[in-house]
């Protein structure tokens, strides 16, 4: 089984192997940073709901239809 997907392994080099490239590291850290921009803003849009429910009038259903079309339309 490759060693590559263990954090030690992709950093330093543990287990006796080769430090893992730089190019690996570097996506490693880009994803990292991208995954927890991503969960940041989501959580600052997520605290708006009730806000936004409120602000539209809208009913619970009438919500969670229009959430769940926002998802849908991402794929």
């Amino acid at each position: 089984m490759p060693l590559l997907n263990k954090p030690r392994t992709a950093t330093s080099g543990a287990y006796g192997g080769d430090p893992a490239p730089r190019s690996l590291i570097r996506l490693r850290t880009a994803l990292t940073v991208f995954f927890a921009l991503d969960g940041f803003l989501f959580a600052g849009w997520v605290v708006r709901i009730p806000a936004i429910k409120q602000q539209t009038g809208a009913s619970a259903s009438d919500l969670g239809l229009a959430l769940l079309g926002v998802s849908a339309g991402r794929w």
